[in-house]
């Protein structure tokens, strides 16, 4: 029996109580589904992820909300059948009705919201020459809303429609996604698993009682408050580069949020990794705690740059290597890519498999807007990165994108490569044709994936013969994509994605995953094993997937 989820921030949770309610099939009386019986635990995880969301949703403009309310209603319209069905076993109505008057109304909603609020207009009168009286219409905050359980999808698109237009942000389904700062997240590593730790100002399961000379210590040496050496998964070797100033502020920063009393799991590491004291002596192998110093030679930007990315931003944390135990590599290592968590975290450098060379303006967009022109798009872990930049001045971004730029080679015609290379992805789809991995692409992706732009339900599509999933030498992140699709983006322009882990067997991914491979990167070498690969990665646990 089919287990519903909430969802929120484009994944589908449990509710934090475990408990569910039987769904019943008016016309049969039967239970066809259980629903999450969600409680205040839920309301409240949503509502601090609706506030999360509400600086950057308030203020994305009234293009771009209306973009998105057109983008909805036109996926409503697509998908009719589907709501017809599920709307029509879901109240016991016939479906003429859901078909006639449900659906098509939800569809207008969405529609009418965006089209209005790109003509609102303010509204005054004068009172008898005493004074002028004027509407304006800002944006509130968080916005609760409950749909009736007899027109569910009607009714609720004519709530949250006008809700999201004016900018607010709205609480229908909730969820107990993790409370930010509030530690508890696995991170797998090849020594067993760690938890991140508590960093919310609680005074007995965070940091509420931290002095910032401990917080200071713990940033650039790596020793927690009660003096047990931290592993690097905390990556303090990339914090210690930072300045007293922006610790500071950090600083302030952490102690200014709300409490939260949690306590993550205890991590326990196999011997000798487990031994607190072993750490001592790897930081006297891999650790400086010095400060960052500018290359002298480099521009202003390229050295602010490199603070960034070897300090706050501690890319290298994901994206270099790591020896024998645990230490990033360096030299010609550096940003050379690594897996992490399961997910191949390309390279930055020279080394990328990216069949257009990144130059500046590409890392820019990419890293400012979440996806760039002759490359890919970020969601999954990338798209918090992206979210988060999103608060960052677009001075640091563009210095970000020069630093990075200046691992990878010189500017090339990047527009005349991408094109040879979509061109040629066409001409393969002939000598492709009736293969069984060329039926299931026509099938299942050929729609939103042909080439040249997609449908504009997705937003931003970038033909892919030019993502850099396709020419890795490793398949994971294309099957975890195929698996469970993308269902987290960083903004508007970049579009979701259905997974396929339930509708395709092991097989029929590796055939899928081959012919990709074939037809859009012809010039490397066909990947080995597919289906054993296929088999381990389904095996790990379910996380949105990233497309790059």
């Amino acid at each position: 029996m089919e287990k519903l989820s909430n969802f929120i921030n484009g994944q589908y949770v449990a509710p934090s109580s475990g408990r569910y309610l039987d769904n019943y099939e008016p016309a049969t009386g039967q239970v066809y589904s259980l629903i999450p019986d969600s409680d205040a635990h839920d309301v409240e995880h949503a509502v601090l992820a609706a506030e999360a969301a509400f600086p950057v949703w308030s203020t994305m403009g009234i293009e771009g909300r209306a973009a998105i309310l057109r983008k909805l209603s036109e996926g409503i319209e697509a998908n009719m059948d589907a709501f017809v069905a599920a709307e029509s076993k879901d109240n016991g109505k016939p479906l003429s009705l859901a078909q006639h008057v449900d659906i098509p109304r939800a569809v207008s909603n969405f529609h009418f919201f965006a089209t209005a609020i790109e003509h609102f207009a303010s509204e005054s009168h004068q009172m008898e020459g005493v004074g002028l009286n004027y509407t304006t219409r800002k944006p509130i905050g968080v916005v609760g809303c409950i749909s009736p359980w007899n027109l569910p999808l009607y009714l609720f698109s004519w709530k949250i429609a006008p809700a999201l237009a004016a900018g607010n942000c709205v609480v229908c389904h909730t969820a107990p996604g993790g409370v930010p700062n509030a530690g508890g997240r696995a991170m797998d590593t090849p020594f067993g698993t760690i938890y991140t730790t508590n960093l919310t100002p609680d005074p007995k399961h965070g940091i509420g009682q931290w002095s910032f000379s401990a917080f200071q210590r713990a940033m650039r040496e790596g020793i927690s408050r009660d003096g047990r050496h931290l592993y690097p998964a905390f990556p303090f070797t990339s914090f210690a580069k930072m300045n007293d100033d922006d610790l500071v502020a950090l600083y302030a920063h952490l102690m200014a949020q709300t409490p939260v009393a949690s306590s993550p799991p205890s991590t326990g590491l196999a011997f000798p990794f487990g031994q607190r004291a072993f750490m001592a002596s790897w930081k006297g192998l891999f650790h400086d705690t010095q400060p960052f110093v500018p290359t002298p030679g480099q521009s202003a930007e390229w050295n602010r740059g490199a603070y960034l990315v070897q300090g706050v931003g501690h890319c290298g944390a994901c994206h270099t290597p790591r020896n024998a135990v645990g230490a990033e590599r360096g030299g010609a290592a550096y940003l050379s890519g690594a897996v992490v968590d399961g997910w191949e975290a390309p390279a930055l450098t020279a080394l990328s498999k990216s069949p257009v060379p990144w130059n500046a303006d590409a890392l820019y967009n990419y890293l400012r807007h979440g996806h760039a022109p002759h490359h890919g798009m970020a969601a999954g872990p990338m798209t918090a990165v992206v979210q988060q930049l999103a608060q960052v001045p677009d001075a640091d971004v563009r210095a970000m994108a020069t630093y990075l730029a200046s691992f990878n080679p010189p500017a090339t015609d990047s527009a005349a490569l991408a094109q040879q290379l979509v061109q040629q992805a066409a001409a393969q789809r002939s000598a492709l044709v009736g293969s069984p991995g060329q039926r299931m692409f026509d099938g299942a992706c050929s729609a939103c994936h042909h080439d040249g732009d997609g449908p504009k339900l997705l937003g931003v599509n970038q033909p892919l013969a030019l993502n850099t999933n396709l020419h890795s030498q490793l398949p994971d992140n294309l099957i975890r994509v195929i698996l469970d699709g993308v269902q987290d983006v960083p903004g508007p322009q970049v579009g979701f994605m259905p997974g396929f882990r339930h509708a395709l067997t092991d097989t029929q991914i590796a055939e899928l995953a081959r012919h990709m491979r074939q037809r859009y990167a012809p010039s490397q070498a066909p990947w080995e094993n597919l289906e054993a690969a296929v088999a381990r990665v389904r095996s790990l646990q379910s996380t949105p997937a990233t497309a790059r």
